[in-house]
């Protein structure tokens, strides 16, 4: 029976897939390079026991590499792995779960925008406490007003609003 594999990641040309029971097998990941090599469309192979993975650089569709080494007996690249979200979309939606839970943690005091450009500007008075107000200072002071037009609307300062009068009635 072949050892399961899980797809590590993946993107055009590029393919990490992981064998985690056949870790620091050199002898079954030097038989899979050589039997990989012979697939149509893989241009390179690197293996590395001590972390049980494969770098692929290929031409052929995923599809192909997982029949070619379930023919083969090399692995069994399973199905779910093939179905994995691209990491950019996971994410992406990890900060949105993210800033929307800041926001309703705080009752709409902070989102992740403020948050960013808040600490951008903090770094940059650290900088200028650390006499580097030239370069790294001022270049955080810039990439903090870079990013005010995505703060455009929102209130920075929260809480509740303040009288003018002398406090009393």
């Amino acid at each position: 029976m072949s050892p399961t594999a899980h797809l590590s990641h993946t993107a055009p040309g590029r393919t990490r897939i992981r064998i985690p029971t056949k870790k620091h097998n050199r002898g079954y990941f030097r038989r899979v390079a050589v039997e990989l090599r012979q697939l149509d469309g893989v241009r390179r192979i690197e293996v590395n026991p001590t972390t049980a993975s494969i770098l692929l650089f290929h031409d052929t569709e995923l599809g192909a590499i997982r029949e070619f080494a379930g023919n083969h007996e090399l692995f069994d690249l399973t199905s779910d792995s093939l179905a994995r979200t691209p990491l950019t979309e996971t994410l992406s939606r990890k900060l949105e779960e993210l800033d929307r839970g800041l926001d309703v943690s705080t009752n709409g005091a902070l989102d992740l925008s403020t948050l960013g450009f808040l600490g951008t500007m903090g770094l940059g008075v650290l900088q200028c406490f650390r006499g580097e107000v030239l370069s790294p200072a001022s270049s955080l002071f810039a990439d903090a007003l870079r990013a005010l037009p995505a703060l455009e609307g929102r209130r920075i300062v929260h809480g509740p609003a303040r009288s003018q009068g002398n406090g009393k009635g």
